[in-house]
């Protein structure tokens, strides 16, 4: 019997190293925890960005409904011709990653007819219309809101906004960009599939130093793509809304809805976008 065992962990090992392990599902849930295994439902990380760490080339990562306020960026370490890596809603369309927050409640400013302010300290990025599908950018000054509608300024601990009708600003059809970061950005998406996300609220002013691309953010944006899938998914209220880096190869957007992105300041931005010329 010892002689069998020591001919089989040989040829275990040596099937190991031929085939590669064997791959991985892992889960995100918003009841979760960081701390968790991952590696069941009932043992669900809490955060997408502590799900995308966990896996390893051919592994899949489920994320369970719901909504998820964080802004993931990671590099997969995959290489062509390497397992398919998966990340994807349980559900198509039941996955939301936002940077964005509920607005809170406006009153009108004495001596103006359109201006409104609120209460507010945290940064402001874009304020976004949801009923009419509107991005509000900033204005130089309280005071040209009055006259140029669709504009905000945060000042002070106050944030003073025109609606793009005019009208009395509803809380319930309002929300406020907050996060700085891209909504879900995988550099070196080699041999990758992402199914069924959906991705809101990011929009930005500010410049990374020594990178003149990064002051437009984007909903989901994939650089370095190789054999690689974007179906189902959906992008909406963000700079940018699904992008891939400067010339993809054998990559395809299926089955994907962008609407009502787009960014005037810094740097213009769209729906579905591809830098570059495509091979395949």
């Amino acid at each position: 019997m010892a002689s069998r065992m020591k001919t089989l962990l040989p040829l275990l090992a040596l099937s190991a190293i031929l085939f590669g392990a064997a791959a991985e599902e892992y889960f995100v849930s918003v009841t979760g925890n960081d701390g968790a295994s991952g590696k069941k439902e009932s043992e669900a990380f809490r955060t997408i960005s502590r799900g995308v760490r966990a896996i390893g080339n051919g592994d899949t990562l489920t994320i369970l409904p719901g909504r998820y306020f964080e802004s993931v960026e990671w590099k997969l370490p995959g290489k062509e011709g390497g397992k398919r890596t998966v990340v994807r809603a349980k559900y198509p369309g039941s996955v939301l990653i936002h940077g964005d927050k509920p607005a809170p409640r406006f009153r009108k400013i004495p001596g103006y007819r359109f201006v409104y302010e609120a209460d507010w300290n945290e940064p402001a990025f874009a304020v976004n219309e949801r009923d009419t599908l509107k991005i509000l950018t900033p204005s130089a000054s309280i005071r040209e809101l009055e006259f140029d509608f669709g504009h905000f300024v945060l000042e002070n601990g106050k944030l003073y906004l025109s609606t793009t009708d005019g009208r009395e600003p509803d809380p319930a059809h309002l929300s406020v960009s907050v996060l700085p970061g891209n909504g879900f950005v995988i550099a070196n998406a080699v041999d990758f599939e992402l199914d069924g996300i959906s991705v809101t609220g990011f929009y930005s002013h500010e410049m990374v130093k020594n990178n003149p691309w990064s002051a437009s953010r984007h909903g989901i944006y994939l650089t370095g793509a190789r054999n690689t899938t974007v179906r189902r998914c959906r992008a909406f209220l963000n700079s940018n809304g699904i992008s891939l880096g400067v010339t993809p190869k054998n990559t395809l957007i299926e089955d994907c809805v962008a609407y009502a992105n787009g960014s005037k300041q810094p740097l213009s931005g769209g729906n579905i976008i591809v830098y570059g010329s495509c091979e395949n």
